[in-house]
């Protein structure tokens, strides 16, 4: 079954599968567009991975909804999401320690990921999360952030 699973899963083009889903643009629902906007900048930049910080798990699940060719690492310092997560399609949790900053867990988590090899000098990864652009502000459902992109 192994065997079996895994030439049937190196032979789908994911990517391109992608490219074919239909997408309302005038949907109104800014989280679905920024994960979307990352998977798309993944895609664009031919992206080693994408890196994904959460503390419910949304995130993660929305961007391996989509089903980008390249893996999802998602930081965390939620040992819950970290279990509930193993069932989801392409994500790989990197369990860090609770700080401060969101900014210093994506940071701890890209450094565990680098001791592992899972990504290597020169790869380029694509941030989704990240602390809130402007904290506090009225308009909290749009005040998200997709991260970045960073070459390792």
């Amino acid at each position: 079954m192994v065997k079996i699973c895994e030439s049937i899963e190196s032979s789908i083009k994911y990517w391109k599968r992608f490219k074919k889903k239909e997408r309302n643009c005038e949907n109104a629902d800014y989280e679905y567009n920024l994960n979307y906007s990352t998977c798309s900048t993944a895609m664009d930049l031919c992206a080693k991975a994408i890196f994904a910080y959460t503390d419910t798990g949304r995130t993660a699940k929305m961007i391996a909804g989509f089903m980008p060719q390249c893996p999802i690492y998602v930081i965390t310092s939620n040992k819950e999401i970290d279990r509930q997560l193993s069932m989801v399609w392409n994500t790989y949790t990197i369990l860090v320690e609770a700080k401060d900053s969101i900014d210093e867990m994506i940071d701890d988590g890209i450094k565990i990921a680098k001791e592992k090899q899972y990504i290597e000098p020169g790869d380029i990864v694509v941030i989704a999360g990240g602390a809130s652009i402007l904290a506090g502000h009225k308009h909290a459902k749009l005040n998200k952030t997709i991260g970045g992109v960073l070459k390792v």
